[in-house]
């Protein structure tokens, strides 16, 4: 959350930094790219009632699950018709829906569903534009749900976002990382850092940092010792080629 601030800072003092480092597990890679991050809420409100008395009744449920079979199928879409960026583990944009909850017995038509999804997109990729598609899906069904009973309807939030980032391979940044010791990499990742908000604001920035992903947001998540060391020894060079360039 304080990246945001410290962007906005940085933008209003007009400062125009050669670039930016965020520190995060690449092992010790220069990775120039990730996918942005979304994550959306959207509540079903139907009408309850009897399951013996169907008409009276809006089934929140069943609009629900209609809501993720769309969101499966955009997923598909983007599985088989790209784009593509090779330089990912998984080189297109992914969706998935991935909870769901609702209803309060089997013999009654559940008035509240709510589905939670996400999609992490490439830098090719309309994010804005993909966020309409699914505002749009939800809209169709609650004009559905409303056909049923005017009092139904469909709640779309947006409870989390953050940009991708796409540095140029040739930019500075690149280069001045590597020569501190990252290993320059055409790799990118799939999950998601502030280095968007910076590379927005007209920032270069790369991810560096040690450690791996794969071993992070566990309950016995570790870093190994010669991926410490190896991040001193970037620091450590960073700090000695800056030093030098003021005197």
């Amino acid at each position: 959350m304080g990246a945001i601030d410290l962007v906005d800072t940085i933008t209003e003092a007009g400062v125009a930094p050669r670039g930016c480092i965020v520190g995060e597990p690449s092992s010790m890679r220069v990775v120039r790219g990730h996918k942005s991050m979304n994550v959306f809420r959207v509540d079903f409100h139907g009408v309850a009632a009897h399951s013996s008395l169907t008409p009276e009744g809006v089934n929140s449920i069943a609009y629900a699950a209609e809501f993720v079979t769309f969101v499966h199928a955009v997923a598909a879409e983007f599985r088989t018709e790209g784009p593509f960026d090779e330089n990912y583990v998984v080189p297109f944009t992914t969706v998935t829906a991935n909870t769901i909850s609702g209803g309060i017995a089997v013999n009654t038509i559940p008035a509240e569903a709510s589905v939670q999804f996400e999609f992490r997109s490439l830098g090719s990729v309309d994010r804005e534009a993909l966020v309409e598609r699914f505002r749009a899906e939800a809209a169709r069904l609650e004009r559905m749900m409303r056909a049923e009973n005017d009092s139904a309807h469909v709640d779309f939030t947006v409870e989390a976002a953050a940009p991708g980032c796409e540095t140029p391979a040739d930019a500075d940044i690149v280069s001045l990382a590597g020569q501190w010791g990252g290993v320059v990499s055409d790799d990118k990742v799939t999950y998601g850092t502030e280095a968007g908000l910076f590379s927005n604001a007209g920032i270069p920035t790369v991810v560096c940092g040690p450690g791996d992903i794969a071993q992070a947001h566990a309950p016995d998540e570790y870093i190994e010792l010669e991926q410490i060391a190896a991040c001193e020894a970037f620091i450590g060079n960073l700090i000695t080629d800056l030093s030098a360039e003021g005197e």
